[in-house]
């Protein structure tokens, strides 16, 4: 397990870690209408940078499938950062904060992170 590293300088504050791990992830967005896949980059039990291959708008809401290699973890999350594909790359960046995640779901999350 890679936590993903800090300049020296800096002091983590986040609650949960984040861990770098690859995963499916699968989101909803009713205000437009149709599903997006993407795989995640790091993830923690309270949020996610992610790519997937279209821009989604900061401060979308989005419904959240996480495919765990067992389980599933289903969510509500919020596009806090959005970043268009750079050096003429197809693929978007985008850092999602879970605002509605169930006590079980983190847990289950949490366990599969190994935090």
């Amino acid at each position: 397990m890679v936590i993903s590293e800090l300049e020296p300088d800096r002091t983590e504050r986040r609650r949960y870690p984040r861990v770098d791990r690859k995963i499916r992830v699968d989101m909803h967005f009713d205000s437009h209408g149709y599903d997006i896949r993407g795989e995640t980059h790091d993830i923690s039990p309270v949020g996610t940078y992610c790519q997937v291959d279209r821009p989604i708008p900061e401060m979308t809401q989005l419904k959240i499938i996480l495919e765990l290699p067992a389980d599933q973890v289903k969510c509500e999350g919020t596009v806090v950062r959005s970043i268009s594909g750079q050096n003429h790359s197809d693929l978007h960046h985008l850092a999602i904060f879970f605002h509605e995640i169930s006590d079980e779901a983190k847990r289950k999350l949490t366990e599969f992170l190994g935090i």
